[in-house]
């Protein structure tokens, strides 16, 4: 009962967007005339952007030959050059740190006696406790 009272509600919603639509596309001049103004909005919006696209390349242009002026005055400076030679220096120092570093944690994690230390610590404090019960008591 309730799911065929919800589809005929459903069909007659259908129904009525379906009439509307009849009545929309029946004006054959009136969808003409909005098809003709969409268009044009399109095309001048297009060329808008065109103009737009344009003078970015342009600027875009303008700037990468300004970018290209610095680099080139860049390269012939000897500051430059020199803080260049000395930053790639202290690329290769900071590797070799990392490699040293990353060495060093290995051997550490190899040499890791610090149980073995505890446990033989704690071996000679009960030898040396039962020696001095044995020396501190009578015989």
């Amino acid at each position: 009962d309730q799911k065929i009272s919800i589809e005929l509600n459903t069909l007659q919603e259908r129904r009525t967007t379906m009439t509307e639509e009849l009545k929309k596309f029946g004006n054959i001049p009136q969808l003409r005339e909005e098809a003709e103004t969409n268009k044009k909005n399109m095309i001048a919006r297009k060329q808008r952007l065109d103009g737009m696209r344009k003078s970015l390349k342009q600027q875009v242009q303008v700037l990468s030959s300004e970018y290209d002026k610095h680099k080139q005055s860049l390269a012939t400076n000897e500051s430059a050059g020199t803080l260049e030679a000395l930053e790639q220096k202290l690329r290769h120092y900071e590797q070799n740190i990392y490699h040293l570093r990353d060495f060093i944690d290995s051997k550490e994690a190899e040499t890791d006696y610090s149980g073995v230390y505890e446990a033989v610590s704690k071996q000679v404090a009960d030898i040396n406790k039962m020696l001095m019960d044995l020396h501190s008591s009578p015989f």
